[in-house]
């Protein structure tokens, strides 16, 4: 891991930790409900434990590839000795519903607030078998259970987590994470790259970038503008067709050239869009 990426992950944690002034004892499941929210370029999506509210259990999305899911969960001790884990492979057991999943991973950070010092565990990827576990679950119960010097430091030995509203809140993340700021910046990258490849003579790459960036914003007039181009010159002419209607939906005042709207006329694309002179 990058300086960067620790002082970013070190940042997560401090967004985090007020959650912890509001943390509670419960003898029963407490709030099972799923919150999805943006931190430090991130979208999670967690829920909070049964025996400390504080505690948080779920998963994020990166900006850069929001297809993945990746392991997040916190865990606190009055004992400041944890600390002395950071950085220390750590054994955590994931009971869903009866099925034990074992998961290794390093313990990231610490941080204190008052008297309660709060780890934070992620930077692990989880396997379609959990995945498809949690989504069909109730219930996680989680447990730190290796090193056992660290298990005794705890002064709640595991939490309950409930399931409910997690395949929805995945959903949701998934939405967020594409329909966000970040993903614009994937849109700018795809048409840096189309251009690219047009200028290199790669028109089959091209219109796979541009395609790209119309998959992350399917609104961005330049990238159906150029991709109809392209599409002429690969003699896709429906499509190229069915993208100048596109940008003319848009509302825009983008006009193809006149030329090229009589070109593809010609090869049997008809429509009666105004015409720049």
């Amino acid at each position: 891991m990058t300086k960067k990426q620790l002082i970013l992950l070190i940042l997560i944690l401090f967004l985090t930790i007020p959650a912890y002034c509001q943390a509670v004892e419960k003898g029963e499941l407490g709030d099972e409900s799923w919150t999805v929210e943006t931190r430090a370029d991130r979208v999670f999506y967690f829920t909070h434990g049964a025996a400390v509210w504080g505690h948080e259990f779920g998963f994020f999305k990166d900006k850069n590839d929001c297809e993945s899911d990746t392991f997040w969960l916190t865990f606190s001790s009055s004992e400041e000795r944890v600390k002395d884990f950071i950085g220390k492979e750590v054994v955590i057991l994931l009971d869903v519903d009866g099925k034990d999943f074992k998961i290794k991973l390093p313990m990231l950070s610490a941080g204190t607030i008052a008297v309660t010092h709060v780890m934070m565990f992620t930077n692990w990827s989880p396997d379609k078998q959990l995945i498809d576990a949690l989504m069909k679950g109730r219930y996680v119960t989680v447990r730190i259970v290796e090193p056992k010097e660290l298990e005794a430091l705890l002064d709640i030995k595991d939490d309950q987590f409930g399931l409910k509203g997690f395949a929805e809140s995945r959903k949701k993340a998934m939405a967020v994470c594409k329909n966000s700021v970040f993903a614009q910046e994937s849109v700018e990258k795809y048409l840096e790259q189309g251009v690219a490849y047009d200028k290199q003579g790669d028109i089959v790459k091209a219109i796979d970038s541009y395609s790209k960036a119309i998959e992350a914003d399917p609104n961005r007039v330049e990238a159906y503008y150029a991709r109809a181009m392209d599409y002429y010159w690969t003699q896709e002419y429906d499509k190229a067709w069915a993208d100048v209607n596109k940008v003319d939906a848009l509302g825009t005042k983008v006009r193809f050239p006149v030329q090229f709207i009589l070109d593809l006329e010609q090869k049997g694309c008809l429509d009666d869009r105004p015409r720049d002179s």
